[in-house]
């Protein structure tokens, strides 16, 4: 018995169709979702209409044909993000972060070998326009978190997770790395660094930094990273001087989840850089 086969049809059809419409934001119809999805039009409609009984899915006002994501969402991403602690203890440093260093903050964490932004703060007085879309999935190869995170699980973790990485790789401009090979030799480059880099690899023009956040297990839980123009990035002396802050707010969000700091030398490390 495989995987995909022991849960419920119904069930696994709902949550493929949910994750489907959280990933493409263009209102859905029936024909488009059942023809993309593998999903009989019958089965489609009936989990389709329970979705929307619940407010799970709502009809587009515009397109009385074609369906979004419903409020139902909203509230539970709502319930979900203020049961962590981790975006409660994050928030508080990030919007200081964003401030200090007029460059847009995110909290990242790894999933499946993709990696997902679910907080974000920009800067009080400078116009950012680089906003993430919270909850999409950003492959390894495009993310500085991803490359940290992924670089800092278990040698078998990451072999088990290539062949999804190798599936999810695109190439959004000339300096994503493209194959799996490069990748993996940029990721044990990023664990020896210490932190993930993003030079124009998401986008042309934009760079990233990445510094992992640890739990009282020492064990990583998430990535923040910062992004912003390009020239910030490229230039030593004001990439250090960005590291240090962001290690500065990484090391104090670690120790509200439990870290234990003393002994240890991991921000340490990062911050003789």
């Amino acid at each position: 018995m495989t995987d995909t086969n022991i849960y419920p049809p119904a069930v696994d059809r709902a949550v493929q169709i949910l994750d489907y419409m959280a990933q493409n934001h263009e209102p859905q119809t029936i024909k488009n979702l059942s023809s993309t999805l593998g999903i009989p039009n019958a089965s489609l409609f009936r989990i389709v209409k329970c979705l929307t009984d619940h407010n799970y899915l709502r009809l587009e006002s515009e397109q009385p044909d074609r369906y979004v994501l419903g409020y139902k969402l909203y509230c539970l991403a709502q319930t979900a993000y203020d049961s962590s602690p981790l975006g409660r203890i994050a928030s508080l440093h990030m919007k200081k972060l964003a401030d200090l260093t007029q460059q847009a903050v995110q909290l990242c964490v790894l999933q499946n070998g993709t990696i997902i932004t679910i907080e974000q703060a920009l800067p009080s007085n400078t116009p950012i326009t680089i906003i993430a879309k919270l909850g999409e999935k950003i492959p390894l190869n495009l993310s500085a978190s991803g490359k940290i995170l992924f670089s800092l699980l278990p040698e078998a973790k990451q072999l088990s997770l290539i062949p999804v990485v190798e599936k999810s790789l695109k190439k959004n401009t000339a300096k994503s790395i493209g194959e799996i090979e490069p990748l993996m030799e940029e990721i044990k480059a990023t664990r020896k660094r210490g932190y993930g880099t993003d030079i124009e690899c998401y986008a042309a023009g934009i760079g990233c930094i990445a510094v992992p956040l640890f739990d009282y297990t020492s064990q990583p839980v998430a990535a923040l990273n910062l992004t912003g123009p390009i020239d910030r990035y490229t230039d030593s002396g004001s990439a250090d001087t960005l590291l240090s802050q962001l290690v500065f707010s990484c090391q104090k969000i670690s120790a509200a989840l439990g870290y234990p700091l003393t002994g240890d030398h991991y921000y340490q490390t990062l911050r003789e850089k």
